[in-house]
């Protein structure tokens, strides 16, 4: 919890634009920024990538980053469930 404070302190000074990583630990830090209430930086968006990024996931870095989040790639779809492979940037296969 230590690291997260540091990483918030270090990020509410940048004033980052975009917030970039892998979707479980985006998960875990937005977890901690929704219980400390100490976000002081508004990213324009959140881009996730590496791993499949369920409907939870989305929700979850949305509401702590307060930021619409993004997938950079999709994981093989055989590999996951039908509305998780729905993003905001996707090609419907006829």
């Amino acid at each position: 919890e230590a690291e997260m404070t540091r990483y918030t302190s270090d990020l509410n000074a940048y004033q980052p634009d975009f917030v970039y990583g892998y979707v479980s630990m985006l998960a875990a830090y937005a977890e901690f920024l929704l219980r400390s209430q100490r976000r002081q930086f508004s990213p324009k968006a959140v881009i996730a990538t590496s791993e499949v990024l369920t409907s939870q996931d989305r929700a979850t870095i949305s509401r702590g980053f307060g930021a619409p989040v993004f997938e950079e790639y999709l994981n093989n779809p055989r590999q996951s469930a039908p509305q998780d492979l729905l993003t905001d940037i996707y090609l419907p296969l006829k």
